[in-house]
């Protein structure tokens, strides 16, 4: 989950309207009725992903070895990082814990080939969603680009670094993020033994307010930036902390951001005032 990526989307608020003492499905129930989108939710329809991405440079490639700054001077594609901002219903809100993911499609684009076999297989992941909540207690997502998260596999780490994550659909029961991101499997010994560009659609509901089910969708494209297989997965994200307001992430102070972006929209009756 970028929101990655990503980056890779979350309760204050549930406690105060349903009492200390109320179950998961109450918690969900309030969450779902309270909850009114920010964005303008595209149709499934319009939901589509790249014929081609521009190829990683042959420094970033297999059996180079990993060096983080020289790739993020080589992908960045700006010298600043924009930020975003989007509400996100109580029940995604907060931080969560994956241990293992379940592929279940998958299709090769250069021999034609699909394989439907189930495979579940390691796959560690740490995620916040959510970060602050303006004066109606309605919580926020942040999100910023050229950005780098990690994960750890049976065998190896991932270093992905995010070129952006943004909502297609947030409504009362679903999330929707997309992802784009360049991907660096690296060993022990610190040699990239895979790298590619990708693009991975999230859609994220609750099972139950303390889990979430994650349906992937990633696109990976290969050395030429042309697209060469589509896999299909889910990931089940275990809730470890309720959603409380973040202040800082990777160095920006996030409340005043977060103030700025109300203003700017013209929201500034949701601005929090500081008693």
């Amino acid at each position: 989950m970028h929101f990655k990526n990503a980056s890779k989307i979350l309760l204050v608020i549930a406690a105060a309207f349903i009492g200390a003492q109320a179950t998961a499905a109450d918690r969900l129930q309030a969450g779902v009725q309270k909850f009114e989108p920010s964005i303008d939710n595209l149709s499934m329809g319009e939901i589509h992903s790249s014929k081609s991405v521009k190829p990683l440079d042959s420094k970033l490639l297999r059996g180079n070895a990993f060096d983080k700054e020289l790739a993020e001077r080589l992908l960045k594609d700006s010298q600043t990082t924009s930020t975003f901002w989007y509400r996100v219903p109580p029940w995604c809100a907060g931080r969560w814990q994956s241990t293992q993911a379940k592929m279940k499609y998958m299709k090769d684009y250069r021999s034609g080939k699909t394989d439907e076999t189930p495979a579940t297989y390691q796959c560690l992941g740490r995620e916040t969603i959510g970060h602050q909540y303006d004066r109606q207690k309605s919580i926020w997502n942040f999100c910023r680009e050229n950005v780098w998260t990690h994960g750890k596999m049976k065998d190896y780490e991932t270093h992905s670094f995010l070129f952006y994550s943004h909502p297609l659909r947030i409504t009362q029961t679903e999330a929707v993020v997309l992802g784009k991101m360049a991907v660096f499997e690296v060993n022990a010994q610190g040699k990239i033994i895979s790298s590619y560009k990708t693009e991975v659609i999230d859609t994220m509901t609750p099972v139950d307010f303390d889990d979430l089910l994650d349906e992937q969708t990633k696109l990976v494209f290969n050395d030429e930036g042309k697209p060469v297989t589509t896999i299909k997965s889910e990931v089940l994200w275990k809730r470890t902390h309720d959603f409380q307001p973040i202040e800082d992430s990777k160095g920006l102070a996030l409340k005043p951001l977060f103030t700025q972006f109300l203003r700017e929209k013209g929201l500034k009756d949701l601005v929090v005032i500081d008693e």
